[in-house]
C-alpha cells in the first residue's frame, strides 16, 4: 500500500477539508466556556460531519488497490474528530442530567456507524448498493455545511445574526469551492454525487454569511430605534422639569405628572 498525492488539489482538498473538520473544537470549547446561547443549538451539523466521513472513509478503504490517495485521509479526520465531537456535544447535555438518554443516544451512533461499515464492506461488489451508498453520502456531505452546532432554521426564523457561525461558513466557502473544481477536474471519473454536493454546500455557506449581515443590518436599525425613542422621551420630561412660572399648586401638579412619567418610563 502506498500513500500518494495524485495531484495538487488533492493536497489542496485534503488541507480545506481537515480545516473545516476542525471548526467544530472551536464551537464546543463555546460551548464548555457558557458563551452560547442553548436555544440556538443543533447536533445535525456535526453527526453529518462525522456521517460523511465515515462513509467516503470506509468506501475509500474498500475500493482501494495499491494507492490510497492521502487526500481520503480528509475524511478519517471527519470520523475520528466528529465522532469525539458527538460525545462532548451529548455530554454536555445531558451526562449530569439524564445519563441513560446519553449513553442510550451514542449506542444508536454507534451502532449505525458498525451498520454502514458493514454495508460498505459486505456490498463492496454490488454496484447499485454502493452508488446508493455514495449518493447518501453525499447528503451528510451538504448537510455538514449546516451552521455547526447551531440551527439554521432558528436563526432564519427569529432572525439572529450569530458571529460564531461565520468562521465555519468562510472556511466551508473554501473548502466547497476547491472540492467542486476537483470534481470538474475528474469528469471522467464521473464525480456527479462530489460536484452536487459541494454546490448546495456551498449556498448554504453563502447563506450563512448573507443572514448573518442582513439580520445584523436590522438589529443595528432596531437598536438605533430605540436609542431615538429614548432620547424623544428625555427630549419630552425635560421641560417639564424646569422652574414653575404659575402658582405652587400648579407646580405641584406638574411635578407628579413628571414624576409618573419618569416611573412609567423606567
Amino acid at each position: 500500500m502506498v500513500l500518494i498525492f495524485n495531484e495538487i488539489l488533492d493536497l489542496f482538498g485534503f488541507l480545506s477539508a481537515t480545516a473545516y473538520t476542525l471548526v467544530p473544537g472551536i464551537f464546543l470549547y463555546q460551548l464548555n466556556s457558557n458563551i452560547l446561547n442553548e436555544e440556538r443549538l443543533s447536533i445535525i451539523g456535526i453527526l453529518c460531519l462525522y456521517f460523511n466521513g465515515l462513509i467516503y472513509f470506509i468506501r475509500s478503504i474498500v475500493f482501494y488497490k495499491e494507492e490510497i490517495d492521502i487526500r481520503d485521509f480528509c475524511n478519517l479526520a471527519g470520523a475520528y474528530l466528529g465522532f469525539i465531537y458527538i460525545v462532548i456535544y451529548l455530554k454536555h447535555f445531558y451526562y449530569k442530567t439524564n445519563k441513560k438518554k446519553f449513553v442510550l443516544l451514542i449506542v444508536i451512533i454507534t451502532l449505525s456507524s458498525l451498520a454502514v461499515i458493514l454495508l460498505e464492506i459486505i456490498m463492496k461488489k454490488n454496484d447499485i448498493v454502493m452508488k446508493v451508498v455514495e449518493w447518501v453520502g453525499a447528503i451528510f456531505n451538504i448537510c455538514e455545511y449546516l451552521p455547526i452546532g447551531f440551527s439554521l432554521f432558528h436563526l432564519i426564523k427569529n432572525k439572529i445574526s450569530e458571529k460564531y457561525t461565520l468562521f465555519g461558513a468562510f472556511l466551508g466557502l473554501l473548502n466547497t469551492t476547491i472540492w467542486i473544481i476537483w470534481a470538474i477536474s475528474k469528469i471522467e471519473e464521473n464525480k456527479l454525487h462530489s460536484f452536487i454536493a459541494n454546490i448546495f454546500g456551498l449556498l448554504l455557506c453563502l447563506i450563512q454569511i448573507s443572514i448573518f449581515f442582513i439580520f445584523r443590518k436590522g438589529e443595528s436599525k432596531e437598536n438605533k430605534n430605540v436609542i431615538d425613542a429614548n432620547d424623544d422621551i428625555s427630549t419630552n420630561i425635560i421641560p417639564n422639569l424646569e422652574t414653575p412660572t404659575g402658582d405652587d399648586d400648579d407646580y405641584i401638579n406638574k411635578e407628579k405628572t413628571t414624576s409618573e412619567i419618569i416611573n412609567d418610563f423606567i
